[in-house]
């Protein structure tokens, strides 16, 4: 059995008010995040004014990006080669919170050997369903210009708002958000047993959040990796917070396959939010409060470590 070893470097020293949402840089980054990294999001159009009209946004859980992407959060499963053995203390340590989280299913009659590989697998299955429950992802991407691809894929009609990491997490520490940020690691899922990525994939088993395919490596994923208390995210798998839009917004850019005229009224529009004492034109809509992040307080000790230092 090999011990849980966590890879990604120790946080940088926090800014003050952001302590609750550290940075993480896998040793061998070649352009580690900082705060001052700029990070680029591409919306659609009726997300980006419910942040800019009403200070919202709603992040979503990873079992929402799960059921869009069956390979997301799977890489470690599908090619760690010592993925049980990684998984083991997690597994021995909280057996049965885990097997209750199933749904207490009687074990097979079968023999020994293979019962104990079965409810393994049950109970690891149950730990990766309530970790996804329990994690908002916030997915950024860093680039200094703007990708023809993504538009198409994340907002073909929408728009792409630049910030920073310092930015970002200054307003989830203002939701009392807590966790991470952390560029997103891609390895090869076409092999079975990824050399180059064998050894991150193994020390990393608890946070299958930052794996994704070599395939979308363009997009240079920086994610925000929150807890959430399930009972806060109902049926919506995801949270609805407040964000302060004018102090995470440095600027936009409307996607150029939007109308003319429709660009011009939202950058109107984004101008006026941003800069209120310079006002263009008042928009109908009232600004709401949305709720912040809770903590979910009945949890066992260090059942999810993917957070931890």
């Amino acid at each position: 059995m090999i011990p849980h070893s966590p890879s990604l470097l120790p946080a940088e020293p926090p800014p003050s008010g952001t302590d609750r949402i550290k940075i993480r840089n896998w040793p061998d980054e070649i352009d580690p995040i900082q705060d001052d990294t700029p990070l680029i999001r591409y919306m659609r159009l009726e997300a980006f004014l419910l942040l800019l009209l009403q200070n919202s946004v709603f992040i979503p859980t990873l079992e929402l990006l799960q059921s869009m992407d069956n390979f997301e959060a799977r890489i470690p499963l599908r090619c760690g080669a010592r993925y049980n053995e990684s998984m083991e203390p997690i597994i021995t340590s909280h057996s049965e919170w885990l097997l209750h989280a199933a749904g207490n299913p009687e074990p097979p009659d079968v023999e020994a050997s293979v019962r104990d590989s079965l409810m393994f697998a049950v109970k690891d299955q149950a730990w990766r369903n309530e970790l996804a429950k329990r994690r908002c992802v916030w997915c950024w991407n860093r680039s200094t210009e703007q990708l023809n691809f993504m538009w198409k894929i994340y907002g073909d009609r929408g728009v792409a708002v630049f910030s920073t990491v310092g930015r970002i997490r200054k307003a989830l520490a203002g939701a009392a958000a807590e966790g991470i940020v952390s560029p997103v690691r891609y390895i090869p899922t076409n092999d079975s047993i990824p050399g180059e990525g064998w050894n991150v994939l193994t020390q990393n088993v608890l946070r299958p959040h930052l794996f994704k395919d070599s395939a979308y490596q363009p997009e240079r994923e920086v994610r925000f990796v929150l807890k959430v208390d399930p009972r806060q995210t109902g049926g919506m798998r995801g949270a609805m917070i407040e964000a302060d839009a004018r102090s995470m917004i440095d600027k936009i850019s409307i996607s150029p396959h939007v109308p003319q005229s429709e660009a011009f009224a939202i950058n109107m529009l984004a101008f006026e939010k941003r800069f209120p004492s310079r006002t263009l034109f008042s928009p109908n809509s009232k600004p709401v409060l949305s709720s912040s992040f809770v903590a979910e307080p009945d949890l066992p000790e260090a059942l999810f470590p993917d957070l931890d230092g």
